[in-house]
């Protein structure tokens, strides 16, 4: 499957430039800011890192297509061109390593992102830039005059990650291509059209930071990493008294003297003494030395001195320095979307902001003029339109700054003028219903004018087609018009393309195995949801229990439910009590 967004980015220059020792310190200083990053060298003459008389160089002699060397902690995989004058291919070989947020390649070969090219001139060599178009900046260690391209300093290697991301953050904001949307006109299965989504969209939004709090449901735009431990030092669990185990008789109470108080924020100012016991509170930095903490409602004070239990166990009540977080770690991931106790971590590492992805700015609106606004008389044959109103709320809930751009009339030239003004400062245009092959559907012929428009036939009830399309370089998706299928479209599809435009890291929602409550035939080849709400039943199993009326047009059934019954492809027959998967609106609804 090709990948809309390849992330691979050149480093080139001649010989003895200072490439590889440029790559090797981009890489650590990537991978400090959270930025995944892998690597491909490319050689102009051979290599050979196998040998006669090994067993791996016997298999290749042998035939084979290709040959996997592993052993502990590393593998690796030779692969034979055709012929001798085959060379590699960055995409092709791109294609076969793990995803990650960048590739660095070293080597002449073109890149999708383009190239950086590492120039000495002392050494006298000529600018490869001036005869290659990809390259799109210089680092140099000396003057370098008379380009038109961005300069660097080969020495600054921050100022170099700085300008890599910030060209790859636009190449993968402008990189809608032409035929992002197009997929064959069979039925698509589900998961293959979510891939498919997740493989041809990328971020469309810039960054920004914002307090601490301002940030709850905001998506991260970069890895945090814990600057110290957490906590700072050792600490006490419990109101009680802190000991050296070693003091403690091994059978029967012990009696220390009180020795000290150590209160949170307040540490002792001397070292702790063996023999004695130390008051010590909740959250209290534990001194150098005792490491075992007594409950103070376990003991007995006896004037200046404390009765300790015999029975505790060396290191109760006491909590280590860095056991929540260590200095180095990661805290949190580039794409997350920050819950409260998200801002609560990024806090006790001394966070005060946080960098972001800025909000997906997203147009909504209907047409047709039989939908009317709520509030207004409704005229004969026509309807409220509750789909905008749910699409907004549910692209809100994504965290989207949604603009409402009203009810659209079913003419042509309005409509095709408002979606060309709205794609000028959106990032995504979203509707329901009105994009069909009809006389009348002003939307898919505007759309088509302004950009591309494809329909997408996915394999599933209720919920097709999904049109997807772009005006100018900006997204567009509509969905099918009831809304039944308007909510339960977005939540297993659109909810993903929101997602991935936005910068948060998509994954797949938690279904939990229930007890289906009810008895159905369905047709083989396509996924059904079921509308279900739960219940337990004698034994306090959770029953699925489907709601009575089933049309796409009935909205009541999303809103007295608790979630979706997921019936796969295979199965044609449920019966009561087989376990079926159950999708709660909770793992897909904020």
């Amino acid at each position: 499957m090709e990948r809309r967004f390849e992330p691979i980015f050149g480093i080139t220059g001649p010989s003895g430039s200072g490439k590889t020792t440029l790559i090797t310190k981009l890489v650590p200083e990537l991978k400090r800011r959270g930025i995944t990053v892998s690597t491909m060298k490319l050689s102009h003459h051979d290599i050979e890192v196998d040998k006669p008389g090994k067993d791996s160089h016997e298999h290749r002699a042998a035939g084979a297509t290709e040959v996997m060397l592993a052993a502990k902690g590393r593998w690796t995989l030779f692969h034979d061109y055709a012929t001798a004058e085959d060379g590699p291919d960055v995409r092709a070989l791109a294609a076969r390593m793990a995803p990650v947020d960048l590739i660095l390649v070293e080597g002449r070969q073109p890149c999708p992102l383009g190239k950086l090219e590492v120039h000495r001139p002392d050494t006298g060599r000529e600018l490869f830039c001036k005869a290659d178009a990809e390259i799109v900046a210089v680092a140099s260690d000396g003057l370098v005059n008379g380009l038109d391209l961005p300069v660097l300093d080969l020495n600054d290697v921050q100022a170099i990650a700085d300008f890599v991301l910030k060209h790859v953050d636009e190449v993968r904001m402008n990189k809608l291509s032409d035929d992002c949307f197009d997929a064959a006109g069979q039925r698509m299965p589900i998961g293959e059209a979510l891939e498919l989504l997740k493989a041809r969209l990328s971020c469309a939004v810039g960054k920004e930071e914002v307090p601490l709090n301002a940030a709850s449901g905001r998506i991260l735009a970069e890895a945090i990493v814990a600057p110290c431990d957490v906590p700072p030092h050792d600490n006490a669990a419990v109101d009680g008294y802190a000991v050296f185990f070693d003091d403690l008789e091994s059978a029967g109470d012990t009696r220390l003297p009180v020795g000290g108080r150590v209160s949170a924020g307040h540490p002792l100012e001397r070292f702790a003494k063996r023999g004695e016991a130390l008051r010590i509170f909740t959250g209290a930095p534990v001194p150098e030395g005792p490491d075992t903490i007594f409950m103070q409602e376990d003991c007995t004070e006896e004037g200046d001195t404390v009765r300790l239990p015999a029975g505790i166990r060396q290191g109760a009540n006491f909590r280590k320095r860095g056991e929540d977080l260590r200095q180095g770690e990661r805290v949190l991931d580039q794409g997350r979307r920050l819950r409260p106790p998200d801002i609560g971590l990024a806090a006790s590492v001394g966070c005060v902001a946080l960098p972001v992805f800025q909000p997906l700015r997203v147009a909504v609106f209907s047409t047709g003029d039989e939908v009317t606004e709520p509030g207004r008389a409704l005229p004969d044959g026509a309807i409220y339109d509750a789909n905008r109103y749910m699409l907004m709320g549910l692209l809100e809930g994504l965290g989207a700054k949604v603009t409402d751009l009203g009810i659209l009339p079913d003419d042509l030239h309005t409509v095709e003028h408002a979606l060309n003004e709205a794609a000028r400062n959106h990032d995504l245009l979203f509707t329901s219903g009105g994009v069909s092959v009809g006389e009348e559907d002003h939307v898919r012929k505007a759309v088509s004018r302004l950009g591309s428009l494809h329909l997408w036939q996915l394999a599933i009830k209720p919920g097709r087609p999904v049109a997807l399309g772009r005006v100018g370089q900006i997204p567009f998706i509509g969905l099918p018009g009831n809304p039944v299928a308007v909510a339960v479209t977005f939540l297993r599809f659109a909810r993903v393309a929101v997602l991935r435009l936005a910068g948060a890291t998509v994954t797949e929602p938690v279904r939990y195995r229930v007890k289906a409550g009810f008895a159905m035939t369905k047709k083989g080849g396509r996924l059904e949801w079921v509308r279900c709400r739960l219940r337990r039943d004698e034994e306090g199993a959770l029953v699925a229990e489907r709601f009575p009326r089933e049309g796409s047009g009935i909205l009541a059934s999303i809103v007295g439910t608790d979630g979706l019954a997921e019936l796969p492809e295979d199965l044609t027959r449920v019966e009561k009590g087989m376990a079926v998967d159950f999708l709660p609106y909770v793992e897909l609804m904020p």
